[in-house]
């Protein structure tokens, strides 16, 4: 079996073989040189994991790929949401504004009358 791996990653760079035919390749057969175990973990449990197998000189290096690339993709949505911020403003602005000069035209008559009468500007609440 053979394919190319496209990921983004570092695993684009590493070569990958059946156990047999790299034991075979290098001459050490039923020797093991690195396994890739895959985890779905983040965290102090990701840590607590990779501590559990690191025992009798074998080394694990936690890599935390799918955590850096959710990371990637919600810095690159931060960029474009200030704007989207400040447009959903502007239409809330204009649409309260609307609404305001909608409610001051239908009782204009009952204001002018109000005014005529001699009614002033006051607070409904002191």
């Amino acid at each position: 079996m053979s394919g190319i791996v496209s990921t983004g990653g570092k695993e684009e760079e590493f070569a990958f073989l059946d156990l047999g035919d790299l034991q075979q390749i290098v001459g050490k057969p039923a020797q093991v040189s690195i396994v890739q175990l895959s985890v779905v973990a983040e965290g102090d449990s990701l840590k607590s994991i990779a501590a559990g197998i690191d025992v009798a000189g074998i080394q694990a290096q936690p890599v935390q790929q799918i955590a850096n690339s959710e990371f990637n993709v919600l810095s690159k949505l931060q960029v474009p949401m200030l704007p989207v911020t400040a447009v959903v403003l502007l239409l809330t602005l204009i649409c309260v504004t609307t609404t305001m000069m909608a409610v001051v035209t239908e009782r204009r008559r009952e204001i002018g009358l109000k005014k005529a009468l001699g009614a002033g500007f006051t607070f409904p609440c002191r």
